[in-house]
C-alpha cells in the first residue's frame, strides 16, 4: 500500500510511493514525556525470563539491550542451523521526526488521547525483534506479544506505545489491563483496521495492515 498525503482536511494516497513489506523486522515505540534510564540487567533477565521463558542476555549498556528468546528457533537452511530470534531495546532518545503523519493519527481509534500524547511525549525507547521472520506465526503471534508486556513492565514511565508495522497506538495502561485470551493479544494490539470515507461518493473502505508481521495477508 502506497503512503498517504494530506491535503487541507483529504488525506490524499501517494500511489507512486510503495512501501516495503515490514515483516522482517517488528518494531514498537515506547513514548516518554520525559527521558528514561534503562533497567538494571538483573531485572531484564528476571522479566525476560518470565515472559519468554529461557532468554540470554548477549549485549547489556546504556545503548542497546540485547536477548536472545531461547525458546524459539528459526532455521537457516543457508546455513543449515537453528539460531534463536533476537530481541533489542534501545536506549531513551529525542523523538526528532513525526512518530505519525495525518492519515496515521486519524485512524488511531484505541487511543482518543493521540494528539496530546504526541505533543507532550519528546522521548522514546525502540525495542525490536530480528531473525525472527521465519518463525511459524503462530510461535512469532506469541512470541511478540510476550515480549511487549515484558517491555510495558520493565518501562513504568511508558505513557503510550505505537507498532510501526501498523500505528496502531495504545496508551500504557490499555495494554496492561488487555485480559484477551493469549491466541487473541497480537491482532488487538498490533493489527490496525482502519476506515475510510471515499471522497465525492457514499462508498467507505475498510482495511488491514499489521498482519503482513506474520506473513499472513491483510485485507481491503
Amino acid at each position: 500500500m502506497g503512503s498517504f498525503e494530506e491535503d487541507k482536511d483529504i488525506i490524499k494516497q501517494n500511489l507512486e510511493c510503495v512501501t516495503e513489506r515490514p515483516d522482517a523486522v517488528f518494531g514498537i515505540r515506547m513514548l516518554m514525556e520525559d527521558k528514561c534510564e534503562m533497567p538494571d540487567r538483573e531485572t531484564v533477565q528476571d522479566v525476560m525470563d518470565r515472559h519468554l521463558g529461557r532468554s540470554e542476555c548477549f549485549c547489556y549498556d546504556a545503548q542497546v539491550i540485547g536477548f536472545s528468546a531461547s525458546q524459539y528457533s528459526v532455521h537457516f537452511a543457508k546455513e543449515n542451523k537453528d539460531i534463536s530470534p533476537q530481541l533489542l531495546i534501545m536506549g531513551c532518545k529525542p523523538i526528532t521526526a513525526p512518530v505519525m503523519d495525518g492519515m496515521e493519527k486519524s485512524q488511531t481509534w484505541d487511543c482518543p488521547e493521540c494528539d496530546d500524547i504526541l505533543q507532550q511525549c519528546t522521548w522514546q525507547v525502540a525495542a525490536s525483534d530480528m531473525m525472527a521472520a521465519g518463525l511459524n506465526y503462530k510461535e512469532r503471534a506469541e512470541m511478540l506479544v510476550q515480549y511487549v508486556e515484558a517491555l510495558m513492565e520493565l518501562f513504568p514511565s511508558c505513557r503510550a506505545v505505537v507498532f510501526d508495522s501498523s500505528k496502531k497506538m495504545f496508551t500504557r495502561e490499555k495494554l496492561i489491563r488487555c485480559r484477551l485470551p493469549m491466541e487473541s493479544r497480537f491482532i488487538y494490539y498490533a493489527v490496525n483496521v482502519r476506515l475510510f470515507n471515499i471522497q465525492g461518493a457514499e462508498d467507505m473502505i475498510v482495511d488491514s495492515v499489521g498482519m503482513s508481521m506474520l506473513s499472513l495477508p491483510d485485507i481491503q
